[in-house]
């Protein structure tokens, strides 16, 4: 039976909806950095259900409530006051009698009579008298200025005006006649418990447009049982534009007890009391015309349906909005120009390379195109720079995002780099001095001769993260891959392939030890990948810590693995793979599978919330890095680093994404510094780095069959890999954005 999921994992699923409606707003370039919050249609659902029945009208009038409530319980108190209580007997008793006398002074439908009184027990009384001789009252502070209090009055032809005898002279002076009741005296005392109500309201709906009754722990700002209304948040600058749950906006009242508008006041009328939005006439109806009241204040909803709200300076926010003006805006708008076709032979040979890594057509490619706005990304620029470096010329991924013109970036390609440059290749053992001692030691802890360590290298940072965790948690960063085999596979013959690879490759024969005077170091040991045999599928784990194996193949004959044909699991630590690596390794199997040549790389140095200012982590490829042919290398170069972004109002989109490119691109060079050297920096970075939220692309990688292997449905188990309280991962599968979100129960919950 399925199970009511509880607030925390509807406000995680509805961030990642909320962050789905985002891409798509960017992509389709319909998001702008005024309009910065997206309603996902979960959101939308939600709003909708809590809104779905139009407040109906009632026959029902409030007096005749109080009469009702006076015949089942007279003597209950119904008005509780510091100078006294009327029991709902005494208040009809006296809200009658001075009805009575009302309507004898005129009082009636479209008759409007103040209320002139400082806060009293009496001010029910007279309201109440007023409503049942069929007039509207206008609520009065003694204490404002004769001349405010006059204008008041004049506005709305009050002829009379309902007060105490203290303030009589005052109603004279307005000019109209006193209706007086005798001062009270003190004969009640305020019970020592009662129940808190909270109530929102304005004078141009009703008191009590929503309210709530109130526990011990409950919060007072939040309502949550509306009293023939309906509410919605907005844009405060765009009624048009609902807001999603939990993002602070305008809140719009709709329903009867919205009033008329203002006396003699057509402009302001105009601007609060609007026509149903458009989106609201859909929801509705096309007919619905009912008129929807614009308070001016700012709400928000809760996951659970409540509304808080805030009050505002609703003058301050109109002149806070108006400053984005539609010509500040427009001035950042692409201009329309002419193709300027490619002159010197560095920008024709750009012209091929673009068509050619893009998929477009040489003629359609001009000399101020921009390459990530005629479809690139940075994988595409890594293919780029490859296939430039292939053909003999020094380009980098930064030089891309750079100078993505074609012009600009054909002033900036070097010639005199390409397959032939193996500067950067380090010598064997170089990387630690080439100490004899280190070497030995090393051989020691596998139990092997000295001359099976091929090599020795520092670990990167972020191998140092992983094995870090790993040795906290047996499972953490470890993936185990489920490869369903071909129904003729010859398993032999794989085998042999496997071997041939991890020959080539030897990150793939890669352990790591701690050296009292290096730290955690890689050794290359020159052994057979290590392979398992069994006819049982369990258990298959893999103990990765210092000094053991970091990957292991697991080849299953048991009956349940797949109707009797053999099944494969790879079990892989983060610390010898990435991403991209992966496919670059089956594609390598494939190749030896068939007898076709193998390349080997001797490479071994790893490269890797109500506020608009936030933080969180980011794995990059690392492969950005100068490094020739470090798009073909099968060894993991991702990296963690920390992200700041801040989210401007007057700042377009285009600004805000070409600042985090730019922040980014300057990143380039210290991908690879690693977490714990940031945080070393000074106090800024540290905080940085206390990042909880990990936001994860994967590479969007072309889908490749291999003969081997069967086609497998199994989805990537990032489980392993999710070690902070929110874990988004973002991948493109064809032309679908998935994300995936790993959290902390406990942490999201506490938050």
């Amino acid at each position: 039976m399925p199970t009511e999921r509880s607030p925390y994992e509807n406000q995680v699923i509805g961030i990642t909806n909320t962050l789905q409606k985002a891409v798509y707003g960017l992509i389709s370039n319909s998001l702008e950095m005024d309009q910065p919050f997206v309603l996902s249609d979960s959101d939308e659902a939600q709003i909708y259900m809590l809104n779905k029945d139009p407040p109906s009208q009632t026959q029902c009038r409030v007096d005749t409530l109080i009469h009702e409530r006076c015949l089942s319980q007279p003597t209950a108190p119904a008005v509780c006051g510091w100078d006294g209580e009327f029991s709902y007997r005494e208040l009809e008793r006296l809200s009658s009698a001075l009805a009575q006398h009302l309507v004898t002074l005129g009082v009636g439908p479209e008759v409007f009579v103040s209320v002139c009184f400082e806060k009293s027990r009496w001010n029910t009384v007279a309201m109440l008298a007023v409503t049942k001789a069929g007039g509207a009252f206008v609520l009065l502070d003694p204490s404002h200025p004769k001349a405010r209090l006059l204008n008041i009055c004049q506005s709305v032809s009050a002829t009379v005006i309902v007060t105490l005898s203290e303030c009589s002279k005052l109603a004279v002076n307005l000019g109209a006649t006193v209706v007086e009741k005798l001062a009270p005296t003190d004969t009640a005392k305020w019970a020592s418990h009662v129940r808190v109500v909270n109530l929102y309201g304005a004078s141009e709906c009703s008191i009590m447009s929503i309210q709530s009754t109130t526990g011990g722990s409950s919060p007072l700002y939040a309502t949550d049982h509306m009293t023939g209304s309906c509410r919605w948040i907005v844009h405060p600058n765009d009624h048009e534009r609902l807001l999603p749950v939990g993002v602070v906006g305008e809140l719009l009242i709709e329903g009867l007890i919205v009033g008329r508008g203002y006396i003699d006041n057509p402009e302001n009328t105009a601007a609060t009391f609007i026509q149903p939005p458009d989106w609201l006439r859909e929801f509705r109806g096309d007919g619905y015309c009912q008129k929807v009241y614009k308070s001016g204040d700012l709400a928000q909803y809760d996951a659970n349906g409540s509304v808080r709200t805030h009050k505002t300076n609703r003058k301050l926010l109109r002149e806070l909005v108006t400053k984005l003006s539609r010509e500040e805006l427009q001035k950042y708008q692409p201009q329309t120009r002419v193709n300027r076709a490619p002159l010197t032979t560095m920008e024709k040979l750009l012209q091929q390379y673009f068509a050619r890594v893009l998929n477009l057509p040489v003629e359609h490619i001009g000399a101020d195109d921009h390459f990530f706005r005629r479809g690139g990304d940075s994988l595409t620029a890594m293919k780029l720079v490859a296939m430039t470096r292939k053909d003999g010329y020094n380009l980098t991924v930064q030089d891309v995002f750079e100078h993505p013109h074609l012009s600009a970036l054909a002033c900036v390609i070097r010639c005199g780099a390409g397959n032939g440059d193996e500067r950067l290749l380090p010598e064997p053992f170089s990387l630690v001095g080439k100490q004899r001692d280190m070497i030995r030691a090393a051989a020691q802890q596998y139990h092997l001769p000295v001359r099976a360590i091929e090599d020795i290298y520092p670990c990167t940072p972020l191998q140092r993260g992983f094995m870090s965790e790993t040795l906290r948690g047996p499972k953490a960063f470890i993936a185990d891959l489920a490869l369903p085999l071909s129904p003729n596979i010859n398993v032999q013959r794989l085998q042999e392939a496997w071997t041939a690879v991890a020959n080539a490759n030897p990150i793939l024969r890669t352990r790591i030890i701690l050296s009292p005077f290096h730290g955690l170091l890689q050794v290359v040991v020159r052994e057979n990948i290590r392979w398992i045999v069994s006819d049982s599928e369990e258990p298959r784990n893999l103990a990765a810590g210092i000094g053991t194996h970091l990957l292991q193949l697991y080849l299953c004959y048991a009956q349940e693995c797949n109707q009797n044909r053999p099944q494969l699991f790879l079990t892989i630590h983060h610390a010898v793979y990435d991403g991209w690596t992966l496919p670059l390794i089956f594609g390598e199997v494939e190749a030896a599978y068939h007898r076709k040549a193998l390349l080997a790389w001797a490479i071994t140095r790893a490269q890797h919330q109500e506020t608009n200012d936030v933080f969180f982590g980011i794995v990059v490829s690392g492969r950005n890095a100068p490094v020739t042919n470090i798009e073909s290398m099968t060894v993991p170069t991702v990296a963690t680093i920390p992200c700041r972004v801040t989210l401007g109002l007057q700042s377009s989109v285009r600004i805000t994404l070409h600042k985090v490119q730019s922040d980014t691109i300057k990143g380039i060079p210290f991908e690879q510094t690693g977490l714990s050297d940031i945080r070393r920096l000074w106090e800024n970075t540290a905080l940085a780095c206390s990042f909880q939220t990990l936001l994860g692309v994967q590479p969007a990688i072309t889908t490749r069959s291999y003969s081997w292997m069967e086609e497998s449905e199994t989805p990537m188990d990032y489980r392993a890999d999710a070690i902070y309280a929110i874990n988004v991962i973002c991948g493109m599968e064809g032309d679908e954005l998935k994300v995936t979100t790993l959290y902390d129960l406990n942490v999201v919950k506490g938050g």
